[in-house]
């Protein structure tokens, strides 16, 4: 009876939230975005998002977390080749009433590079990723007629004795997959003035179970994502990076036009690289987002803000006109000469 009420409530959770909530950084959750991203790295990379919006005594309340490491893979003949990467995601949602609803996962990573090119300038990069993920109930967020008191502004005595519900987490298996084609003009990206990108992917390819009740299997939606993003110089040593990324579930799909302005604050002599970047995404018929970032280096760090965050999820409705507020945090550690691979937004 207990799992049959915990699918009840799960199934209802997932039909009002359709797929797990989105990061605003697109680029920053590269992991997230497209399994083969992390292919494109050509340094020990960690990363992290967080983002909230609303409080958490809101309905609208949503809290997503996201860490990701990445190690590239090479070969040295003749040339130094980077061919890879190995890496791990693990990301976290609660979102409701004191986050009610939660919804982790961890992914081990694999990309493979092949090179199309002789000048090593156009790549295809494959990823897989696959691990688990489990969606729960919170057993400590719930209010109950008993603990109702007309003389308390809130309405509820926390102190009162409510109901006791536990409820059994599901876990599940997840498979993603993903390709992307980039292509740039010159290996190092300081000077770099023309490069594109495209990419697909599919999250969820194995249709995980997440419950049974009377025969019925509730599994979990694929979802299709593409991305595409050009980059060139508009300037002296300003760059236009303009970007879509389109994502497709259950015949719902969302649309994001977005474009950025990057530019190196530092000399190009100077040993220090440091680099500028702002713009924003507009996703189409939901919100605006605005997002600035830092480069400093191997250190990284961005901050956004998603202006009307109605849709956290795909084509979902939360309740309410509420802002989202992320940051991100990333550092590479270049252990050997490197370069980047794929010039995209930093966020």
């Amino acid at each position: 009876m207990r799992k049959a009420l915990l699918f009840i409530f799960l199934l209802s959770a997932l039909s009002a939230t359709g797929q797990e909530g989105q990061f605003s950084q697109y680029f920053a959750s590269g992991a997230l975005m497209n399994p083969a991203f992390p292919g494109t790295i050509t340094t020990i990379n960690f990363n992290t998002n967080y983002k909230r919006a609303g409080s958490p005594d809101q309905e609208n309340h949503v809290e997503l977390m996201q860490g990701s490491f990445s190690y590239p893979l090479r070969r040295v003949t003749t040339k130094e080749e980077y061919f890879g990467s190995v890496g791990v995601t693990f990301f976290r949602e609660n979102r409701g009433y004191q986050g009610v609803y939660r919804n982790q996962k961890i992914l081990g990573n694999f990309s493979y590079v092949v090179n199309l090119s002789e000048l090593r300038n156009q790549l295809l990069v494959f990823g897989i990723q696959g691990g688990y993920a489990q969606l729960n109930l919170s057993d400590d967020g719930y209010r109950w007629g008993s603990q109702f008191n007309k003389y308390l502004d809130g309405g509820y005595d926390g102190d009162l004795a409510g109901e006791s519900v536990t409820f059994d987490p599901v876990w599940y298996p997840v498979i993603n997959f993903g390709a992307l084609y980039t292509t740039y003009d010159n290996d190092d990206y300081k000077i770099r003035d023309y490069a594109f990108s495209v990419g697909i992917s599919g999250d969820n390819l194995n249709r995980p179970k997440i419950g049974t009740v009377e025969g019925f299997d509730a599994k979990k939606a694929m979802l299709y994502k593409a991305f595409a993003v050009f980059q060139f110089p508009i300037g002296a040593r300003f760059y236009g990076h303009p970007s879509a990324y389109v994502l497709n579930s259950n015949g719902s799909t969302q649309f994001n036009l977005g474009m950025y302005i990057s530019t190196f604050v530092s000399s190009s002599r100077s040993n220090l690289g440091v680099e500028l970047q702002t713009g924003a995404w507009y996703r189409v018929d939901d919100s605006f987002i605005g997002l600035i970032g830092l480069k400093i280096d191997q250190l990284k760090v961005g901050f956004s803000v998603d202006m009307n965050a109605t849709n956290q999820g795909l084509n979902e409705q939360v309740g309410g006109n509420v802002s989202a507020y992320e940051i991100t945090l990333g550092y590479s550690f270049e252990l050997h000469k490197s370069y980047r691979r794929l010039s995209n937004p930093m966020f």
